[in-house]
């Protein structure tokens, strides 16, 4: 088992192959899959590794498998790009292990692959456009909070949040609670 494994995407992974066709400078930020399970069975001989991320949530949601999906096919790139996608096969599924369950909840990963490389290579450039983002901003509900400090638009977020006098200058208030105070 290897635990919080630290990944980078190759930068001639296919991953970054439409946002570099665009001319996108996007870059993937390092990856963490909380467990890799790697076993070699009887017969084969080459090894098999199984991704499983943890999370503290009470059921598998939906981006926690596209989650697990897009770590298989970052490690499957890494692996590529090391030479020893040969000797190091994925299974065809990933897991989730929820807070409190004994072993993970496993999934078949085929369908899910193919629509996350669809989003990846076809869709996230229109997603990252300027023109998408500035129409996406002017119509975005927004909240400036906490976890708002180490994106890159903060600077510009603190201070429309002071310029408009948003609720959301109110320190440590929820969405939750914004939403109820508007």
């Amino acid at each position: 088992v290897l635990y919080q494994l630290c990944l980078s995407v190759p930068k001639d992974s296919p991953l970054y192959g439409a946002l570099k066709n665009n001319g996108d400078t996007t870059q993937f930020s390092r990856i963490y899959p909380d467990y890799v399970f790697v076993e070699q069975l009887p017969g084969e001989g080459h090894l098999r590794y199984v991704v499983v991320d943890a999370k503290a949530s009470v059921s598998v949601k939906l981006n926690h498998q596209v989650q697990v999906a897009l770590y298989q096919m970052v490690l499957r790139d890494v692996l590529v790009d090391m030479g020893r996608a040969e000797s190091l096969k994925a299974y065809e599924y990933g897991g989730v292990w929820l807070q409190g369950i004994d072993a993970p909840s496993m999934f078949f990963l085929d369908g899910l692959t193919a629509h996350v490389q669809h989003f990846v290579e076809h869709e996230v450039t229109k997603v990252l456009s300027p023109e998408a983002r500035d129409e996406g901003y002017s119509r975005q509900r927004w909240h400036y909070s906490e976890r708002c400090l180490n994106c890159p638009y903060h600077a510009h977020c603190a201070a429309e949040t002071v310029q408009t006098g948003t609720v959301s200058a109110i320190p440590h208030l929820s969405l939750l609670q914004k939403q109820r105070l508007e």
